[in-house]
């Protein structure tokens, strides 16, 4: 068995915020689709207003979702990376089972 005993803190925060980006940018192309074709259907239907407001509205989704995301990741995985290292000298790190391939 090897125990993970501390984790490099930054290196988890990067990961955890690379990770975050991507679902962001996944959630932020459903949040500025629906953004844009409902800001068009309610606003061309109930304040006749040009459908640019609801455009913009779509972008900002689908470049501000991934940012926001992003930065609650790496602050998630300060923390994360913090505590697994304040709390494992007490007790105890993750053991996983490594297994090496002899024929190697």
């Amino acid at each position: 068995m090897i125990e993970i005993k501390k984790i490099n803190v930054l290196s988890l925060a990067k990961i955890i915020a690379l990770v975050w980006i991507f679902f962001g940018f996944i959630l932020g192309i459903g949040v500025g689709l629906l953004s844009f074709v409902f800001g068009n259907i309610i606003g061309g239907t109930l304040l006749t207003l040009a459908p640019w407001p609801s455009a913009w509205l779509g972008i900002g989704g689908f470049i501000l979702v991934p940012v926001i995301l992003g930065l609650i990741g790496f602050i998630t995985g300060l923390l994360t990376g913090w505590f697994y290292n304040l709390l494992s000298w007490w007790v105890g790190g993750i053991q996983i089972e490594l297994d090496s391939d002899e024929n190697d």
